[in-house]
């Protein structure tokens, strides 16, 4: 089988790349529209007048603190330490905002897995061969699968382990059916590093890297010990027992702190030159604050799939309301924003510069909820 095969090939390449969420929205409709009065600046002529300078914004030193560099963890116990993982077992609520990925290690194709309080699972597996073309298939092949299902309990093996199984999972795609969209044939498959899985550890932090197998430790970035100076996992991982293929895991919180602080980063820039650079003429100005806007809108779905990663679907359907009436709101007040200049070539400034700020202000609040997990 082609997928079996490159997991094969890949073992011992298997490194520790970051890969965040995608880029695709994940907000099922829920996607912040870009706001009315947004018409491209290239209608605008360079003989345009410049407008006032935008009144001073917020500035980075005074944006809202995310989650510090040493995040708390899931649960309160230091399950690095043996004796604190035998204070109490491991529940599944202490996964809770952990991402799990089984991947070549160099973005090929990668599977990945989230687990809630309940025991219950998420994801979707993913690769492409942009080589295998046809006719009615001119952009290539993908293979993929989303899939959910349920653990059992879990039962402690020692002070480091504990044993799953799958009691059912499900795909949205029945594996072994294809069909052809835009131009892409999509195979849809099992999942990748699930099959016929057997047990399921659940390798604790602490545990040492000398008690686990060769190839396990190839697929979580530990091939060979001697070239780290760590001699234990420093994070959760999963082994499916049966082929010893390993996922690790990845802080949802870490990862959305990491964009959330660099698109401040760029945020700020962008507000900087909106504010002194005198010699951005009306189009450039409105260009630029379209750019304010969509990297901040770009951050909200990024956030907003990380939501629906670890909230439980209750949960979600309950931030899913909140979420449409801030959208309403915020488009409104957009057009509120943009009619103080109806007509106008500043227009667009201003419609973007309230969009911007409105999402920025609502990253920020959806981080917290992320954090409540």
């Amino acid at each position: 089988m082609k997928k079996r095969r490159k997991m094969k090939i890949c073992v011992f390449a298997a490194g520790m790349a970051l890969i965040l969420a995608g880029c695709r929205s994940q907000t099922d409709g829920l996607e912040p529209s870009l706001p009315s009065g947004t018409e491209a600046a290239s209608e605008f002529s360079d003989s345009d007048h410049l407008p006032e300078r935008l009144p001073e914004t917020t500035s980075e030193s005074e944006l809202p603190e995310t989650a510090d560099a040493d995040k708390s963890e899931a649960s309160d116990v230091n399950f690095s330490d043996r004796e604190n993982s035998e204070e109490r077992a491991l529940s599944f609520a202490d996964l809770r905002g952990l991402e799990f990925t089984f991947s070549s290690g160099a973005g090929a194709w990668s599977t990945s897995l989230v687990i809630r309080p309940d025991g219950s699972f998420s994801g979707e597996y993913l690769d492409s061969d942009m080589g295998d073309f046809g006719d009615t298939y001119p952009n290539g092949t993908v293979y993929q699968s989303e899939f959910s299902g349920q653990l059992t309990e879990p039962e402690r093996i020692d002070a480091y382990t504990y044993s799953t199984e799958i009691a059912a999972i499900d795909y949205e795609k029945e594996p072994g059916t294809e069909e052809i969209l835009d131009g892409v044939r999509r195979l849809y498959t099992s999942a990748g590093g699930l099959e016929e899985p057997g047990r399921i550890l659940i390798r604790l932090p602490g545990t040492p890297l000398e008690e686990l197998s060769q190839e396990f430790r190839g697929w979580i970035g530990y091939f060979d010990p001697s070239g780290t100076s760590e001699t234990a996992l420093p994070f959760f991982a999963l082994e499916n027992e049966n082929h010893q293929y390993g996922f690790r895991s990845y802080d949802l919180i870490e990862r959305m702190d990491t964009l959330i602080s660099d698109t401040a980063k760029q945020g700020a820039q962008l507000e900087e030159k909106l504010r002194t650079d005198a010699s951005l003429d009306q189009a450039e100005l409105n260009e630029t604050s379209m750019n304010l806007y969509s990297l901040w809108d770009f951050a909200l779905n990024q956030l907003w799939d990380a939501l629906g990663k670890v909230k439980t679907e209750s949960e979600m359907e309950q931030l899913t309301v909140r979420q449409r009436e801030w959208i309403k709101e915020k488009e409104e007040a957009v057009r509120a924003a943009g009619a103080e200049y109806e007509g106008g070539t500043m227009k667009p400034l201003a419609a973007n510069t309230e969009a911007a700020e409105l999402t920025q202000k609502r990253v920020y609040e959806l981080m917290e909820e992320l954090k409540s997990r």
